[in-house]
């Protein structure tokens, strides 16, 4: 192994060893050998049981069966103490750790739901699943939920762009290469800035989201089918840059009203009016 061993735990006359990047090997008569199987998991601390494992991961608490299932074992709670935005609906609450002020926190995508009785998190190797592949992915910072159904629902990346999360339990990631969305970057970091902050619906299931940087168009609108709409902010003929918004909101008493909250640069609050056409 080329990386240093953090970590040992003793069973039977062997050694069970754990690298800073969170492999497993066995050392026994001072042979080493890699438990290949064990690598997806990212343990932080492993102990063998006989012919299984257990394994402390972000994911909660794993025993690997001799045949490679799996048990989890987690409290019910919230997947991280780093809360970072909040949404409700009804009795529901999502969570996201990420983060962002000048440039992104760079935390690993989690999603925390609390359905009125119990908590069901999404860690980052659930929201892959759902995608369907194992992609960059971190600062989850707004969530908005779909006013008709919500078990759909999206969630803003600052960096990496927009999840949608679909009732059928699958997702798909809407980034520089199949949306309107623009990276803040033109070189070989686009993936990385491509900076989805504040969003939210209105009551015709219309997904109002910002897009943040001078290369980007900063509003966007996602119809219920699927169909985009772009704009930028203009007052008195000067183009208005987002570049870091906090809030998105409808107006409950107006609904032709959005209201944006700037936060940085351009700071203030911006005052959008649709006139009962918003695109």
């Amino acid at each position: 192994a080329s990386n240093k061993f953090v970590a040992l735990s003793a069973y039977k006359g062997s050694v069970l060893a754990r690298t800073d990047d969170r492999r497993v090997f066995t050392v026994a008569d001072a042979t080493l050998t890699e438990q290949s199987n064990l690598a997806a998991y990212k343990p932080q601390c492993a102990v063998r049981e006989g012919n299984t494992y257990w394994l402390g991961t972000n994911e909660g608490v794993l025993h690997i069966m001799d045949d490679n299932s799996v048990q989890k074992y987690e409290p019910d709670g919230p997947l991280s103490n780093m809360p970072y935005d909040m949404v409700t609906y009804g009795s529901q609450l999502w969570i996201v750790p990420g983060g962002r002020w000048a440039t992104e926190f760079k935390r690993e995508a989690q999603i925390m739901y609390y359905n009125g009785a119990q908590w069901d998190n999404l860690s980052y190797n659930d929201i892959c699943r759902r995608i369907g592949a194992t992609l960059s992915l971190a600062d989850l910072v707004h969530v908005a939920v779909d006013p008709a159904d919500s078990k759909h629902f999206y969630a803003a990346s600052y960096g990496m762009g927009v999840v949608e999360f679909l009732p059928d339990g699958t997702a798909k990631r809407y980034t520089y290469n199949n949306s309107p969305l623009r990276s803040a970057d033109t070189g070989n970091a686009m993936y990385r800035y491509c900076r989805v902050d504040a969003m939210t619906f209105d009551a015709d299931r219309n997904l109002w989201l910002t897009n943040m940087s001078d290369l980007a168009t900063n509003v966007h609108i996602i119809t219920p089918d699927h169909q985009w709409h772009s704009f930028n902010l203009y007052q008195g003929g000067q183009r208005i840059v987002l570049n870091t918004v906090s809030k998105f909101v409808v107006d409950n008493r107006n609904p032709n009203y959005k209201w944006i909250a700037s936060a940085r640069d351009a700071a203030g609050v911006i005052l959008i009016n649709d006139n009962g056409t918003p695109y």
